[in-house]
């Protein structure tokens, strides 16, 4: 690895840092809590100074970085802004059990336009895209129905997302992200004793996960390729 690639890795973790501290300062605002006659987040407990923000989104920036650092880069495009409004998200999830619509939304609409530009210039599985959107729509969507109170309409939302991104990957890193973030999610019910609990932050968690795995798998087989 160059200097330049270590270089720009650590810029990409600093950069990380710093938007971290500017979602964490713009989550202290509390603006997202509802205060209203269906709703009412008042009474919801201080969620703490909240420091693992600005962490959690510089070691993914490294680690995605580290990743895509060869012929990949430009799948960053799609991943630095997934996943610095997925901690956002997370954050949120943690507080008040809601993802909310005002960032995924604009969010489902950047995917959907950057993943048609990498299918557009050969870089996207569209097949795989279509399959992870439409896997985790019924997969969800069915057990959102049938157990609402398990899961929300806002972690539909989110894994529709995370199925179409992961899926213009290959639509084995849409299993690799789902297996991931059951899997933490159930740890942390388990370790916390708690049946109902926030899965939208697990969910962030699996699909970076799996954005790294399919980064490094891609790195390996470019080497093994040269040998």
């Amino acid at each position: 690895m160059s200097g330049l690639t270590i270089a720009a890795l650590a810029g990409l973790g600093v950069a990380g840092w710093l938007v971290g501290l500017a979602l964490r300062r713009n989550l202290n605002r509390f603006a997202y809590r509802i205060v209203g006659p269906r709703r009412d987040d008042r009474d919801q407990p201080y969620p703490g100074p909240r420091w693992w923000v600005p962490i959690a989104l510089a070691l993914a920036w490294a680690s995605l970085g580290f990743a895509y650092a060869h012929d990949g880069w430009p799948w960053l495009a799609l991943w630095l802004p997934y996943t610095a409004a997925g901690v956002w998200l997370a954050a949120v999830d943690f507080d008040v059990r809601r993802l909310p619509d005002k960032v995924q939304i604009p969010l489902a609409c950047y995917a959907a336009v950057i993943g048609g530009l990498y299918i557009f210039l050969g870089y996207g599985d569209w097949l795989g895209g279509v399959i992870g959107f439409t896997a985790c729509l019924l997969l969800f969507g069915v057990t959102s129905l049938v157990n609402g109170k398990a899961l929300g309409l806002g972690d539909v939302k989110h894994v529709v997302i995370c199925g179409w991104c992961l899926g213009l990957l290959g639509w084995t890193l849409v299993f690799y992200g789902v297996i991931i973030a059951c899997l933490f999610g159930i740890g942390w019910g388990a370790t916390h004793r708690e049946r109902v609990f926030a899965f939208g932050p697990w969910l962030v968690l699996g699909t970076t996960a799996a954005a790294v795995i399919a980064g490094l798998r891609t790195a390996a087989e470019a080497a093994v390729s040269l040998t």
